[in-house]
């Protein structure tokens, strides 16, 4: 196997990685922006609201990002590294 195909192949598993990397990743940074939110130190963050509408709106977002958007692009990332072996 030369190192184009194997750098290829690795490709997929990567980026699969890097979804759920991200994912945990936002998932902190949520828990840190609704810290701040509350404890009223995050003026620069753009309101929608009350403080509670506010956090529940970045909380769904970060959830939808983690159990919908992560699954579906780590689907279509194992399809096409099953393609491409």
């Amino acid at each position: 196997m030369s190192i184009r195909n194997r750098a290829s192949t690795l490709r997929f598993p990567v980026g699969v990685a890097a979804l759920i990397v991200a994912a945990f990743l936002l998932d902190a940074g949520t828990q840190w922006l609704a810290d701040s939110i509350v404890a009223g130190t995050g003026s620069w963050i753009p309101r929608v609201g009350t403080v509670g509408q506010t956090v529940l709106l970045y909380s769904s977002a970060a959830t939808l990002f983690a159990f919908v958007v992560v699954p579906v692009a780590a689907f279509w990332l194992g399809t096409k590294y099953g393609r491409s072996s």
